[in-house]
């Protein structure tokens, strides 16, 4: 009996994560540091870029929510990251968008900097709640590693809410971070008459799918139902030993 591995990823789901900081609005700086976080507690909007995960040489998508008190009609912000580390693809509406006029300045993309400008129609406001408005797709450079920091920032577009009669409303502002790692490697050992398979914690958007027989285009590939024991930096999965060849991969949806 063989065992083979192989490891394969396509594009990557986003993994949603905590804030980080504030950055308050109409600074009118880039790159202006950021000191307070903001608390639970303030009656402000806010807008907030979770923390996700790309993959090295692949796509991901990074998403701006609001955190509305339910007033809001239009709204103004710009992003800032590394060009070094990310390369802007496109952008468009999150998963809340129904009935929102977008706007996406990207004449600045190559230096890093994106300009958003969103707006519902005349008397209209977004519903109270936590929702999703925005997706950003970017591709992660070969050779990039480590976290990149996604930043709010006044250039090119100002950050502002407004309400229904166009009058500015206090907001705050929750920068994140894009997580740059190289595609997971699946790890295989023999305990007795099992197999253990082992891959990054990290690579919670990747499944683990094996086949038997021999490795061709054409072999399918079957998704294995398993819950992973977790360690402080590994998903283990334990199998049995099978009397045929199979082989194991990686594999993202």
């Amino acid at each position: 009996m063989q065992v083979g591995l192989y490891a394969a990823g396509l594009d990557p789901l986003t993994v949603a994560g905590g804030p980080t900081n504030e950055v308050p609005p109409g600074g009118g700086s880039v790159s202006k540091p950021v000191s307070t976080p903001v608390s639970p507690h303030d009656v402000t909007s806010k807008l907030e870029v979770p923390n996700t995960m790309v993959i090295q040489g692949l796509t991901g998508t990074a998403s701006v929510q609001l955190d509305s008190l339910g007033d809001e009609n239009a709204l103004g912000f710009s992003l800032v990251f590394d060009p070094a580390a990310l390369n802007y693809v496109s952008a468009g509406l999150g998963s809340a968008g129904n009935g929102v006029t977008l706007f996406v300045n990207d004449s600045q993309a190559a230096a890093g900097r994106l300009g958003f400008v969103l707006g519902l129609g005349t008397g209209q406001t977004f519903a109270f709640g936590a929702r999703e408005l925005v997706k950003v797709t970017f591709r992660a450079v070969d050779g990039a590693k480590g976290t990149c920091p996604v930043s709010f920032a006044d250039q090119p577009v100002v950050c502002e809410v407004s309400d229904t009669n166009a009058l500015r409303l206090a907001a705050g502002y929750v920068n994140g971070t894009v997580t740059v790692n190289p595609l997971p490697s699946l790890s295989i050992g023999r305990s007795g008459e099992d197999i253990t398979l082992a891959w990054p914690l990290w690579a919670t958007n990747f499944g683990l799918q094996a086949a038997a027989g021999g490795l061709s285009p054409t072999m399918p590939w079957t998704n294995l139902v398993v819950v992973p024991t977790l360690t402080s930096n590994q998903a283990v999965v334990t199998q049995p030993l099978a009397a045929t060849n199979v082989f194991y991969r990686l594999h993202q949806p």
